[in-house]
C-alpha cells in the first residue's frame, strides 16, 4: 500500500530537513544519532546513550523511516532522502 504522491513529497522533506539536523549536530554527535538510528532500523540494541534532545529526533526518524503504509519504492525514497548530504 502506498500514500498519495502529496504525501511522500512532505515525507522527503521532512526526512531532509532531519538529516539537516543531525549534520547541525555536528562531527561528535551525528554519527551517534546516525547509529542509533541505522541500530533501532535494525533491531539491534542501543548501545550509546543520547541526550534527551537527540533521543526524540532518533525516534522521529525511526518513525518517518518505518513508516508501514509507504510502499518499498517510496520506503527505499524516504530512506535515501534521509541518508543523503
Amino acid at each position: 500500500m502506498a500514500i498519495d504522491d502529496l504525501q511522500y513529497h512532505a515525507m522527503l522533506l521532512r526526512a531532509r530537513e532531519l538529516r539537516r539536523l543531525v549534520d547541525e549536530l555536528g562531527s561528535l554527535n551525528a554519527p551517534a544519532v546516525d547509529a542509533n538510528v541505522l541500530a533501532r532500523l535494525v533491531g539491534k540494541p542501543v548501545a550509546d546513550g543520547l541526550p534527551p534532545g537527540q533521543s526524540n529526533l532518533v525516534d522521529e526518524i525511526v518513525e518517518l523511516l518505518e513508516l508501514p503504509a509507504l510502499s518499498p519504492l517510496q520506503a527505499r525514497g524516504v530512506l535515501h532522502a534521509f541518508r543523503s548530504k
